[in-house]
């Protein structure tokens, strides 16, 4: 029986962001929320304990950074997808060789979420519609 549930692990230090995550990314048929933090360190060991299929990482958190957790990923089950205000030519491509599928700027591609995480979910063959 196919997995009914993509699993969701948010790495972002601003509070606000993440309740911006959760109303957008709310109404997508099943997703659950599995966890969060706003530390490198936290979000490494948070991901893994959590099992989460797809992990949101901001580039900036409170300590650490995203590059550390998408190293910290690397050989995990996880699909990285780094949403950062600091997104330029060669941080794309650093965070792309460090392991992230997918890299969105915050203030343009923000809304690309939603249809990724679909694209994800049926990809893996769960209900997230």
């Amino acid at each position: 029986m196919p997995n009914t549930t993509l699993r969701l692990f948010v790495a972002e230090d601003s509070p606000l962001i993440r309740q911006r995550l959760r109303a957008l990314l709310g109404s997508v048929e099943g997703l659950t929320f599995v966890g969060e933090a706003d530390t490198s360190a936290g979000a490494v060991a948070g991901i893994a304990e959590s099992r989460a299929d797809v992990a949101i990482v901001d580039l900036g958190l409170r300590e650490g950074n995203g590059l550390a957790v998408l190293r910290g990923m690397q050989g995990g089950p996880a699909v990285a997808i780094v949403l950062s205000n600091h997104v330029s030519a060669p941080i794309r491509r650093q965070c792309l060789a460090a392991g992230a599928a997918y890299v969105f700027d915050k203030s343009n591609e923000f809304t690309l979420l939603p249809a990724t995480l679909r694209a994800l979910a049926d990809a893996r063959g769960t209900a997230a519609h």
